[in-house]
């Protein structure tokens, strides 16, 4: 399943290029209870949804729980959304992809407000089922569109930068490792480390430029 993705200051934009293209008219909206405001994601995005009925589910905890996806399917379904909209952390995005998949797969519009999990662009969604991490995994759990905006990442505390920023770096070393690595998958994990380790304490310290290069890092 292919991804169109946009990268860089402003490409938030781009949501209502994507909402006018698919002429979507309800939007389920998954965020984070506090991010969504703080990165700045509500103010520049809800403009752009206006003209369609929003439905929003933000009653989740920290983790991804398999009884926060159960709550946002009975959302979902209730909205019957034409677009989903996930923006947040690496557990919010992953709500949103099991809520979508296990339900009627409709397009997927994935915003990262951190520099960590990389969520946007998997085609997995971490479940904790009874306290036990679990993955669905599967092509049709990839979002449709990802919007990596370094503008949304720059709010976060010192701690979250920090612990985002060490999740981008363990990941890209990992991918190094990773018996089913390809010479494609190490280009990436190659830039990936490369990012996170120049820009990380940087980051953390709030420079801007290095939460974008982070990001992108994360993304990659």
């Amino acid at each position: 399943m292919a991804q169109t993705e946009y990268i860089g200051a402003g490409t938030i934009n781009k949501v209502t290029d994507i909402v006018r293209e698919l002429g979507a008219l309800k939007i389920f909206l998954v965020a984070g209870k506090h991010s969504f405001a703080a990165s700045g994601a509500e103010a520049a995005l809800m403009p752009m949804l206006s003209n369609a009925v929003v439905t929003r589910f933000d009653d989740m905890g920290g983790l991804p729980t398999q009884e926060d996806v159960e709550k946002g399917i009975v959302m979902y379904k209730a909205a019957d959304p034409d677009l989903v909209v996930a923006v947040g952390g690496g557990h919010v995005m992953d709500i949103a992809k099991a809520v979508n998949f296990l339900t009627s797969k409709k397009p997927l519009v994935a915003v990262p407000t951190t520099a960590g999990s990389g969520a946007e662009a998997t085609p997995f969604a971490v479940v904790y089922k009874d306290g036990v991490k679990t993955s669905l995994e599967d092509a049709g759990v990839l979002p449709t569109y990802a919007i990596v905006d370094p503008d949304l990442g720059q709010s976060v505390s010192r701690q979250v930068s920090c612990a985002s920023g060490l999740d981008a770096l363990c990941q890209a070393i990992e991918s190094l490792w990773a018996r089913g690595g390809t010479d494609e998958s190490r280009v990436y994990a190659t830039e990936a480390l490369d990012l996170a380790w120049r820009n990380l304490r940087r980051a953390v310290d709030g420079d801007r430029e290095a939460r974008a290069k982070l990001m992108e890092g994360a993304h990659l």
